[in-house]
């Protein structure tokens, strides 16, 4: 349906027939689609959605970091085996994997405590995680609940909605 600029008329085709309401200039009439350039508000119930992605993101990788410092303390021979020589390719494994338990668990603290800087270590853990398989899995609902959560302060209950 064409509107006129004023918002007062609507074109058949062949005239232009006066509506039965007028459309204030610059906004579309019912049945017109037009698209929003804000985006839609935080979804408060997706805070706790993502802190449960999170805590089975830290367990996922606390096994990685244990089973890598494991790996370490046997190549070192401190678990009964003689002492073997450290390669480089094992040496970043084990650094990814702690690094990996490190950003996870920083994330998870930052949107449990709702820091201001929780948003941006979540995007990087969601980062991190793709590196692994099973944590691109965790990475996918992190990064998408990560951009609707209501990560800031928690509202006042006194306040009225605007």
């Amino acid at each position: 349906m064409q509107i006129s600029p004023d918002g007062r008329y609507w074109w058949d085709g062949n005239d232009w027939q006066p509506l039965t309401r007028t459309v204030p200039p610059g906004s579309s009439p019912a049945g017109t689609s037009q698209r929003q350039s804000e985006p839609p508000p935080p979804s408060p119930g997706l805070r706790g959605f993502l802190i449960v992605v999170l805590l089975i993101s830290d367990l996922f990788t606390g096994f990685l970091a244990l089973f890598g410092l494991l790996a370490l303390a046997d190549v070192k021979g401190m678990l009964g085996n003689p002492p073997q020589n450290l390669d480089a390719g094992t040496m970043v494994l084990i650094t990814v994997f702690e690094l990996l338990f490190v950003v996870t668990f920083a994330a998870t603290a930052g949107v449990f405590s709702r820091a201001p800087w929780a948003r941006a270590v979540t995007y990087t853990a969601g980062v991190a995680l793709s590196l692994t398989c099973l944590g691109l899995v965790l990475a996918i609902p992190i990064f998408i609940a990560a951009a609707r959560a209501q990560l800031g302060p928690a509202p006042s209950p006194y306040t009225l909605p605007a």
